[in-house]
């Protein structure tokens, strides 16, 4: 890959020269067999046209190059060689606006099926080797660049979820927020029982080193099997607490996703989905990280606020949508890549687990969370941290730059998802943002030119086309649960997240350490401060994200009969800051362990009413 060479050369005025008008239409970057366009395999990074990109999530050579990025080779293109394309020894101004480009017929646009960040599989492998959409080898290239056929245009990122989810989810563990639009209740559907999964070994996950809580008073396993096999399958999940023997013995069921599950991440690591690395997420007995079942709300209301509680079960995992809920199979992984590993899906163990508490002549209580896994918000809230984090990276590399008498400047750019330059508090709506690293060659031109774009995506929200199926889900899984005999079921809504704070310094660290970055950048970023930052950082983001949680909680409550005396939807806590966790990929927004405690309670005053 090629090395920074022209860093060597004498530091000189850097003047970035704008004016008006529009920028020719883009066109997409040809097929070339030479090297034009090379890529890093492990690190994301690709060589376009003589610049470097930093892509998170990655773009493999085999994928369109999205729209921004395209408005970006035709900036940099146009700051070497002038809007002509030739070389020119005085290229004229650079002529930017905000106006989106009238893009040919022959643009290959970027499809909704490349990856973006956070969830729920994060930053994915560059792709194998493939075809390379490529760009000419001359940066300044006297005629057209040559296009590619004309490929289907993306379709909207709010697309109807199929009925049937899956088999694997792609989220990271995330929580909250979804859009606009509430949808109406559903009628309950017939009571089927979910079809299981295919059965399959159980897969042994390393411990990642917490404590095992205590357990006792459950039966001692062997013995008959139980008349439901499901049974056997619902105690890998189940804790009965020591020394309680109550009048009124309760047990509790718990389904739903990392809320509930208990994403407890304890150090930073920049991949969502490698939460075993380096002990970096908290797992229980179990051993499966990212689901810590002693530490969830669940959990914390067992052991401190219901001591009538003999038996808990929690089949919650993260990244876990409601579909997932009602049919995982048994190979389904989780935000953590921890295989399901049970011959029925959750929603089908809670029911015979409810159904054996009151054979056994004691109180079921089921609780759950879900509805948020089944949109993309967690690769949104990925998207927006690590632009937060970026506009605190270019602040930092500019300092360093001027520090060390070097001819480079930092600029921040944000783009829509067609490549337009928009504001700052639009890229909420779907977009890019982009650290573009420019670099003084041309001192007597007073001319920058583009040596590195570093480049991360805030994918659109898709709420609004997944409300419907949430609603129906709900209501599928409360009535499941009702129908085999649960005292009291009640589903935990969605809190505020724009409370939270990340610290963001901290996490660059991390960053830099486990990607491999421009060497600029590398070289400014172990300065940055470890200071707290709001995760939704923007007044208008903050606005947006109150109205998605709003609204999925909306689509939730949506699926409860109102005078349904059983089933209750109860509104979460207002959790502060110090109640939620700062680590990031993966820990922010989930709550900490006091903010579990606060969850707790709202779950204990939903029981007692």
């Amino acid at each position: 890959m090629r090395r920074h060479r022209r860093l060597l050369l004498p530091a000189a005025t850097v003047v970035i020269t704008l004016g008006t008008g529009l920028l020719p239409a883009l066109a997409q970057p040809a097929v070339d067999p030479a090297p034009a366009d090379t890529v890093d395999e492990r690190t994301c990074i690709r060589h376009i046209e003589g610049v470097d990109w930093f892509f998170d999530p990655c773009v493999a050579p085999d994928e369109p190059l999205p729209p921004d990025v395209l408005t970006g080779i035709e900036e940099d293109r146009q700051a070497r060689c002038g809007p002509t394309g030739s070389p020119s020894t005085t290229p004229p101004a650079v002529t930017l606006t905000t106006t989106t480009p009238s893009a040919p017929s022959t643009t290959t646009a970027a499809p909704t099926g490349i990856p973006t960040s956070s969830g729920s599989a994060g930053p994915s492998p560059s792709g194998s080797a493939g075809p390379s959409a490529s760009v000419p080898s001359s940066p300044c290239p006297v005629t057209p660049s040559p296009t590619l056929p004309t490929s289907t245009p993306p379709t909207s990122p709010g697309t109807t979820t199929s009925a049937t989810p899956p088999p694997a989810t792609t989220a990271p563990p995330g929580t909250v927020p979804p859009s606009a639009t509430v949808p109406p209740g559903t009628t309950a559907p017939p009571t089927t029982t979910a079809p299981p999964g295919t059965a399959a070994p159980s897969a042994t996950v390393p411990p990642s080193g917490s404590p095992s809580p205590t357990a006792g008073g459950c039966a001692a396993p062997g013995g008959p099997a139980p008349a439901d096999s499901r049974l056997s399958e619902a105690e890998k999940d189940r804790l009965c607490p020591p020394n309680r023997n109550p009048a009124a013995p309760v047990v509790l069921v718990a389904t739903g996703d990392s809320v509930t599950s208990a994403h407890i991440q304890v150090k930073n690591h920049h991949e969502p989905r490698k939460c075993a690395v380096n002990q970096n997420t908290r797992a229980d007995q179990r051993g499966l990280p990212g689901n810590d079942m002693t530490s969830s709300y669940a959990g914390r209301y067992v052991t401190e606020l219901n001591r009538d509680v003999v038996e808990y079960y929690n089949f919650a995992r993260t990244g876990m949508g409601t579909g997932d809920i009602l049919g995982a199979p048994a190979t389904y992984p989780d935000a953590c890549e921890n295989v399901w590993s049970r011959t029925s899906p959750p929603a089908a163990l809670a029911e015979a687990a409810v159904a054996k508490a009151k054979q056994d002549r004691r109180k079921a209580y089921f609780v759950t969370t879900g509805g948020i896994n089944n949109t993309n918000w967690t690769q949104v809230a990925q998207g927006i941290a690590m632009c937060g984090m970026a506009e605190l990276m270019r602040t930092e590399m500019v300092k360093y730059f001027i520090r060390n008498n070097l001819p480079l400047n930092a600029v921040m750019r944000w783009y829509d998802t067609t490549g337009k330059q928009i504001a700052r508090d639009d890229v909420i709506k779907g977009g890019a943002c982009q650290v573009v690293l420019q670099e003084n060659v041309n001192a007597g031109n007073e001319k920058e030119v583009t040596v590195d774009r570093l480049r991360f995506t805030v994918p659109a929200f898709d709420g609004p086309a997944n409300y419907a199926k949430i609603t129906a889900d709900a209501n599928a899984i409360t009535t499941r649960m009702v129908r085999a005999g649960a005292d009291k079921v009640v589903w935990m809504g969605y809190y505020d997240i724009t409370p939270a704070k990340v610290a963001l310094g901290a996490f660059a660290q991390t960053y830099v350490q486990n990607t491999k970055l421009p060497d600029p950048v590398k070289g400014a970023l172990p300065n940055i401060p470890d200071v707290e930052v709001d995760l939704v950082t923007q007044p208008a983001w903050k606005t947006q994200v109150q109205a998605w949680t709003k609204d999925v909680n909306n689509a939730i409550r949506a699926s409860i009969l109102p005078a349904d005396p059983i089933v209750r939807f109860q509104p979460a806590p207002a959790l502060t800051s110090d109640k939620i966790q700062k680590t990031l990929i993966g820990g922010c927004p989930h709550p900490n362990l006091t903010g579990h405690d606060e969850l707790a309670k709202a779950l204990d005053a939903a029981i007692k009413a």
